[in-house]
């Protein structure tokens, strides 16, 4: 997945002024204690990175998720 790519479907899942906020503060375990943005910068391919805030977002993850997930060819946990 291109970073281009990558940063659409941030944008378009939360919100573009969120997207960057998330990315730069959130910490998550699924990408090994780092944000979204040290773990691109550590060189995690964006898909994976993807993948990992899809499996964080254990609440309400919405339609895009789950047609991107589809998509993607990744089974996403939240939607059986």
């Amino acid at each position: 997945m291109r970073l281009t790519v990558f940063w659409q479907r941030m944008a378009d899942h939360f919100g573009a002024g969120y997207a960057d906020t998330f990315a730069r503060d959130h910490v998550m375990t699924e990408l090994g204690g780092r944000t979204v943005n040290e773990a691109l910068d550590a060189g995690w391919e964006a898909r994976d990175v993807w993948r990992a805030v899809c499996a964080s977002m254990d609440a309400e993850l919405t339609e895009l998720c789950r047609v991107v997930a589809r998509y993607d060819g990744y089974y996403c946990p939240h939607h059986r």
